[in-house]
């Protein structure tokens, strides 16, 4: 029989998977790829008209569209710098203030620590961003390892102490 009085009930924690964190991950990723894409866009096409105002100023004919006057691979790098800097501070400040992003709000995901339960530290929530550079260099490693250990831990929970628990 239980001695009530000193026996503290255990809260079973429910871990998120990885076909679950996958799809936040989507969700997370393409609301990024989305607002880079937006501020990109209104970054670049004021430059452009700049391009075209001056060019019909000089009186020189205006012969190069918005794709000939950037370079694709401009764009692609201009567009990952631009991702980069919204995605750091898009995960490391909600996982540090909040526990959870967007995509892991939606679909019932905390992230917290793994020894207290509470949220993650911001020097904790920093490390797991930077894992996350990690796990995707390992082409997709570090988060493959969620679906093949039973604590459902990816490289950039190992590094920051993390893990993701169900809260619904």
């Amino acid at each position: 029989m239980e001695n009530l009085d000193t026996d503290t009930p255990v809260e079973k924690i429910r871990l998120a998977g990885f076909w679950i964190r996958f799809t936040a991950n989507g969700i997370d990723g393409t609301l990024l790829t989305v607002v880079s894409i937006v501020l990109q866009g209104l970054i670049l096409f004021p430059v452009y008209w700049i391009y075209l105002i001056w060019t019909a100023r000089g009186g020189q004919p205006v012969n190069q569209g918005f794709f000939q006057f950037y370079s694709p691979l401009f764009l692609e790098f201009f567009n990952a710098g631009l991702y980069g800097c919204l995605a750091f501070p898009y995960y490391v400040w909600g996982h540090y203030k909040n526990g959870t992003t967007i995509g892991k709000h939606l679909l019932g995901i905390e992230v917290v620590d793994r020894l207290t339960g509470q949220r993650l530290s911001l020097n904790a929530s920093i490390r797991r961003c930077l894992g996350y550079l990690l796990s995707y260099g390992l082409v997709g490693a570090g988060f493959l390892m969620v679906a093949f250990n039973s604590q459902k831990l990816g490289l950039h929970d190992w590094i920051a102490g993390s893990m993701s628990r169900r809260t619904r």
